[in-house]
């Protein structure tokens, strides 16, 4: 059985998956323009934000399918956050090292 919490943590968890599937293409094209004047493309996670969408549904998964009831809500929290985490970090390590490159291009 499902109670009032778990349903909060499955709003949460899918509010904040859907904001960051939203927001970090965003953020990742905003500096599409900056490569382009370095003559160079979109990192591939950039290019492929869409899969970000992924989140949500894994989200939505494991809430619907987590065995235990009394932990159902704090794995969906985790797992919101964790999945967010790791998206936000690898979405400014892949950006921080095409700067990188671009920058030891232009002094060369």
């Amino acid at each position: 059985m499902k109670t009032r919490n778990d349903y909060i943590a499955l709003v949460i968890g899918l509010l904040l998956t859907c904001a960051s599937a939203i927001a970090l293409p965003i953020v990742g094209k905003s500096f599409g323009d900056s490569f382009a004047d370095f003559g160079a493309e979109l990192p591939l996670l950039l290019r492929h934000a869409y899969l970000l969408w992924l989140l949500p549904t894994i989200v939505f998964a494991v809430w619907l399918a987590w065995p235990s009831a009394k932990r159902r809500a704090l794995i969906t929290y985790l797992v919101a956050i964790g999945g967010v985490t790791l998206a936000y970090a690898a979405t400014v390590v892949v950006i921080q090292l095409e700067i990188h490159r671009l920058a030891a291009t232009v002094a060369a």
